[in-house]
């Protein structure tokens, strides 16, 4: 289990004596065609480059990014939160993508708390500069609207405890910096994200493709939002 940080109320204080389960799916980007998965370790540098050595080309231009700035994107969702750390460059380098998901038969309180540890233990293993997160949209689902609410406020909280700023960005807005269409598909935003990332595949699954390619729109907007 993750330590909360010193000091905190005593609600989160009670959850460092939570037993709660955590199903992480981590995936390191290996040989073309082929995904690695991987309990939530952390990946050396050697094995970093080993990605680049093997990733497939790209016939994009560079994109306007920050380099040397690790960003977490977040795709926050209560059955399934989406991550992933992108390190800015020429081209940018996927460093790692998961998804958290919590146990759909436990009670709301513990699904959070379950949410609020796993992304806690992300950051504190993955120590990105900045984290960027999807904003809420207007759900016709209400329930659906809520629960996505809730588990925006878990991230933007995890973000927030470890002392990171943190930037949102709204679905069309992520969607228009990735695919240069507001309204693209989530297997568009999945074969753009693979080809700025010069990944051999698309990330799957759908959320943590999400999660990367949030944090590549931080990393096109940083620049833009330092000038003003």
């Amino acid at each position: 289990m993750v330590a909360l940080p010193h000091g905190h109320d005593l609600i989160l204080r009670f959850l460092a004596f939570l037993w709660v389960r955590v199903v992480s799916e981590a995936f390191l980007w290996g040989a073309p065609g082929t995904l690695r998965s991987m309990e939530r370790e952390r990946f050396t540098n050697d094995e970093v480059e080993q990605v680049l050595g093997k990733s497939s080309e790209s016939a994009l231009p560079p994109p306007n990014l920050t380099k040397h700035m690790f960003v977490m994107g977040i795709d926050p969702g209560l059955s399934a939160t989406g991550y992933g750390v992108v390190e800015g460059g020429h081209p940018p380098t996927a460093v790692l993508a998961g998804v958290i998901r919590t146990d759909t038969g436990a009670p709301m309180a513990e699904r959070l708390a379950e949410l609020f540890i796993g992304l806690t233990q992300i950051i504190e293993e993955s120590r990105p500069d900045v984290v960027a997160v999807e904003s809420v949209f207007t759900n016709k689902n209400l329930q659906t609207a809520i629960s996505v609410g809730r588990a925006s406020g878990v991230a933007l909280l995890a973000a927030a405890r470890a002392g990171l700023q943190v930037s949102e960005y709204a679905p069309t807005a992520v969607k228009s910096a990735i695919t240069g269409d507001g309204s693209a598909s989530k297997t568009q935003i999945q074969q753009m994200v693979a080809r700025l990332l010069r990944l051999a595949e698309p990330p799957r699954p759908a959320d943590a493709a999400d999660a990367l390619a949030i944090a590549l729109c931080h990393l096109r907007a940083a620049p833009l939002e330092r000038a003003r």
